[in-house]
């Protein structure tokens, strides 16, 4: 008998989620301060801000939001921030979560790891640990994340990871400081032999409370967004990419737009919640409404508001008649900030067009190949 694929079971879940609209995941935002102020972050804050705000939630508020998530059907939960590691009392926090059974995520930035880290997640195996890299060099940590010594203190972190058998994977956030890193970014990664997910994407978003960012100044053009894509999709794919690249313009050329305009059909308000270091729960860390505050509001009472809130958004004028959806990167909550923050989404636009244009040559290359190994 064939065991069940887990990604497959995984997947299936989350179907049955969202059609139920069942909170199957949930984020936790813990802190909105970190050990880096990386110049394209959106939630960085002062610890001297945070507490003017109202300083942050204790453990067990969390465990008590975690128990009556336990009996809405919540099995995930991503531990984030910030940096999640600079929480007074993650080490219990966490510990409390896997007893209770939960599937635990975490994203760090790394340089917080050490051997007790290490030794709580050997204990307590979470499912992964996300390690955001954000450079190949302490040079480039310096001018980005105004942190030198941040660079060495990530890979230290991810070599404990590995040593003790931790499931790691890399984050890669391409801008202009550091997009020519990305081949030695690459290489370390081979190196270190830990997956990686590459995002040259950057959204415009704005969070209430932290500083506003000239997004222009830190995002590459929409042209080397779309290169950068491309390599870090090769890079996810593997040998399965020339697959990738078939089935993606395969799903274009079949692709018959709604005509209804832009909805949110994501996992947001359906099978997946945010909630804030201030406990405000929302649809996704892109979205701060419609929200609920849960000093108000119970969290099953609050997850029903902004899930039925989320289902019932007018739907955007952007992107009604675009064949290039299948392929394209832009959600609900990017084309408003993009919007907002631009007056339009032509960067998402310009970007996608690109890589589809990169992709028809990667299939004429592929096409090519296969002709010549097959000749008639």
């Amino acid at each position: 008998m064939q065991r069940n694929n887990p990604i497959e079971l995984e997947e299936r879940m989350v179907d049955k989620a969202n059609k139920a609209r069942l909170p199957l995941t949930a984020n936790f935002e813990l802190t909105p301060t970190c050990t880096l102020r990386c110049d394209m972050c959106f939630i960085q804050m002062s610890e001297q801000r945070m507490k003017q705000l109202g300083g942050l939630c204790s453990v067990d508020s969390w465990l008590d939001i975690a128990s009556r998530l336990r009996s809405m059907s919540t099995l995930f939960i991503l531990l984030t921030g910030g940096e999640p590691l600079l929480y007074p009392g993650f080490d219990r926090l966490y510990a409390e979560l896997r007893k209770m059974g939960f599937i635990l995520t975490i994203n760090t930035n790394g340089m917080l790891i050490d051997e007790s880290v290490c030794e709580l997640f050997a204990r307590y195996k979470p499912r992964r640990v996300n390690v955001t890299l954000y450079g190949a060099s302490a040079d480039t940590y310096r001018r980005l994340c105004h942190n030198a010594a941040g660079f060495e203190a990530c890979l230290r972190g991810i070599r404990l990871l590995r040593q003790h058998g931790i499931d790691t994977k890399l984050n890669f956030s391409i801008v202009r400081q550091n997009k020519d890193d990305f081949p030695e970014m690459v290489r370390m990664a081979k190196e270190l032999d830990v997956p990686v997910i590459s995002n040259a994407y950057m959204f415009p978003v704005l969070r209430s409370g932290c500083p506003v960012r000239d997004i222009d100044a830190q995002r590459i053009t929409p042209e080397e967004a779309a290169w950068y894509d491309v390599q870090g999709r090769m890079l996810q794919k593997g040998d399965d990419y020339n697959d990738y690249v078939l089935s993606m313009l395969y799903a274009i050329d079949h692709y018959t737009p709604s005509g209804n305009g832009l909805c949110v059909d994501c996992r947001a308000g359906r099978s997946s919640m945010w909630i804030s270091w201030r406990q405000r729960v929302s649809p996704c860390i892109f979205m701060e409404d419609p929200g609920v505050d849960l000093s108000d509001t119970d969290i099953a009472q609050a997850w029903e508001q902004v899930s039925e809130a989320a289902a019932n958004l007018p739907p955007l004028p952007q992107c009604t008649d675009c064949k290039l959806h299948p392929l394209c990167q832009v959600c609900y909550a990017g084309s408003q900030y993009e919007v907002k923050v631009r007056g339009n989404i032509d960067y998402i636009c310009q970007m996608t067009h690109k890589e589809y244009d990169i992709l028809q040559n990667q299939k004429a290359a592929i096409l090519a190949a296969h002709k010549s190994d097959n000749p008639q």
